[in-house]
């Protein structure tokens, strides 16, 4: 199972995923999990880890279209 924790001052999730066979460490708003998921601040560890399968694709396509330097967010708009 993934490993993911809550970054209190970003109001995310933090997470990682394997993308050409490297981790990469990405961040998805509390709002986005509530968005697409039904997340609460309070279970938005959980509730990302539960659909994890379903994030983490978009996850990737966010990596593979964005520059290797900027940070990987997953909005919602990436959804």
């Amino acid at each position: 199972m993934p490993r993911a924790h809550w970054v209190f001052d970003n109001r995310a999730v933090e997470f990682s995923i394997k993308a050409d066979g490297h981790p990469v460490i990405c961040w998805i708003s509390w709002e986005t999990l509530a968005d697409h998921f039904g997340a609460t601040r309070e279970t938005a560890v959980d509730v990302l880890l539960a659909n994890f399968d379903k994030i983490a694709p978009v996850a990737e396509r966010v990596y593979r279209a964005r520059s290797p330097d900027e940070r990987l967010v997953v909005t919602t708009e990436d959804f």
